[in-house]
């Protein structure tokens, strides 16, 4: 075991309980806030090699996600693992953002198992900001956004709080490309719901991202793109 030091959570492991049997907004609100603090037990392996590596977990439908633990008493649920690291929900967003293929984090996968995809994930952590200067290029989407286009404009339309929203593909300094919603709505508006409803309409392995537009990357967005949404 690593000389790490000892990770509790028991008000996150509350908060996934009230959501389970009420997930209403306040709730959720306060999941969110919880887990942008949190630190994870993340299970780690050794390569060949003798270098550590992450380790993944599988669905029934072959699908990978990255398993996090609240605890001790939940890690050692986990089966084969002892080797572990401390981790943030910012440092699982990186690893998400480095591996297209995990479609992301298992909390306590063998007790709670709550699941946070890759676009609530990277709402939640917005690695969609540019880090240490990093130069970010702005583009229109791809044609295959269309169908999430026609979507989304008729799911906005029922959110009174939502004034527009902006949709354009976003290319890194490594040539990773994702697509970036901008959303001009009220302080308080659950963007956790919009990402959501989108990721039922996403082409498919796209990489997505949510912001609002009160940033630096949100200002830019609305002011040289027009919106495909528009209360």
């Amino acid at each position: 075991m690593t000389d790490e030091p000892i990770v509790q959570n028991p008000q996150l492991i509350h908060l996934i309980q009230l959501l389970r049997a009420d997930q209403n907004e306040e709730t959720q609100a306060a999941f969110y806030a919880a887990l942008k603090t949190a630190k994870f037990i993340l299970p780690v392996g050794t390569t060949r090699d003798g270098d550590p590596t992450i380790v993944m977990i599988t669905d029934d439908q072959g699908q990978d996600f990255l398993p996090i633990f609240t605890d001790q008493a939940n890690f050692g649920k986990s089966p084969d693992h002892d080797q572990y690291a401390v981790a943030t929900i910012n440092d699982c967003a990186n690893f998400l953002y480095e591996d297209h293929d995990i479609q992301g984090v298992a909390i306590n996968p063998y007790g709670e198992n709550m699941l946070l995809s890759r676009a609530n994930l990277f709402y939640v952590a917005k690695p969609d900001s540019a880090k240490n200067g990093e130069a970010v290029r702005i583009g229109e989407p791809p044609r295959e956004t269309a169908t999430l286009v026609k979507h989304l404009r008729d799911y906005l339309a029922k959110l009174r709080t939502v004034h527009a929203a902006y949709l354009t593909t976003m290319i890194r300094a490594d040539d990773t490309q994702s697509l970036l919603l901008v959303v001009d709505a009220d302080k308080g508006t659950d963007l956790h719901a919009v990402v959501a409803f989108a990721e039922a309409y996403l082409p498919e392995t796209t990489q997505f991202h949510v912001s609002p537009n009160d940033n630096e990357l949100g200002r830019y967005v609305s002011g040289e793109f027009a919106p495909f949404y528009q209360r």
